[in-house]
């Protein structure tokens, strides 16, 4: 999938835009949410190797990944892989006061919808389902890095 924003401009592509933050597992098929999302979030275009979050960064966007796909860095190593109909940076939209944790870097052209903590907060408030899957997300992270911490001391 070629990552430009072009296909989301004008009636048809805002359309498609609509249909696209649907399938969004943070939107969970809410058309009203995927509107407001639509209303005011602003969609970036990345090129490979183009990094929308940096590990130690204090800024506190979180990201839809609309098209393409990215590597999630901590400390130089590769630690995941995140996907169309992704989100990142949410733990830092969570806790704005906290850096971020990793880089997350487009393994190839890419397209992603930014929101803004404050627009995030908004939404979320309006939305709290938004927080529900944040919270199913995180523990499952924290799930699969206890089985990788337990593999590495050969516990398992």
């Amino acid at each position: 999938m070629n990552g430009t924003t072009d296909r989301f401009a004008g009636s048809t592509g805002r359309k498609l835009l609509h249909e696209t933050l649907k399938l969004q597992k943070l939107i969970g098929t809410n058309a009203e949410l995927a509107d407001q999302i639509a209303s005011v979030g602003t969609l970036i275009d990345v090129p490979p190797g183009k990094a929308i979050i940096e590990q130690g960064n204090d800024d506190s966007d979180i990201y839809l990944i609309l098209a393409g796909s990215f590597d999630v860095v901590v400390d130089g190593r590769v630690v995941a892989t995140k996907f169309a109909c992704d989100h990142v940076g949410e733990m830092v939209a969570i806790q704005p006061a906290r850096k971020r944790t990793a880089s997350v870097i487009a393994r190839g052209p890419s397209v992603v919808l930014k929101l803004s903590e404050p627009q995030f907060a908004k939404l979320s408030a309006q939305h709290p389902r938004m927080l529900l899957h944040i919270a199913k997300e995180l523990a499952l992270r924290l799930e699969q890095r206890n089985t990788r911490i337990m593999e590495q001391f050969g516990m398992v």
